[in-house]
């Protein structure tokens, strides 16, 4: 809830937030993504900004639940993700 009142507040309209992912109908610019950081930061919550932490952070995720559907569903994804990015 705290990702998605940051996000209202700073305007940022939104598609889909799950699982420590936001998903955004524009890219944010660099101010609104400093402020966001900022804030959420003061809650406890960090905002990662490169590629690789992002896969690291979605692979300790996918650690965090016990569904193997679940898994297996992330994982082929964040397998697609790795092979098509430059990290």
């Amino acid at each position: 809830m705290m990702v998605k009142k940051e996000l209202e507040k700073l305007g940022i309209l939104y598609k889909m937030i799950d699982l420590g992912m936001v998903e955004t109908f524009e890219n944010i610019d660099d101010e609104q993504w400093e402020k966001l950081k900022k804030n959420l930061l003061k809650s406890g919550l960090e905002l990662l900004d490169n590629k690789k932490s992002i896969l690291i952070e979605k692979k300790n995720n996918i650690k965090r639940y016990s569904k193997k559907s679940w898994q297996k569903a992330i994982t082929a994804k964040l397998e697609k993700l790795q092979s098509s990015s430059t990290i």
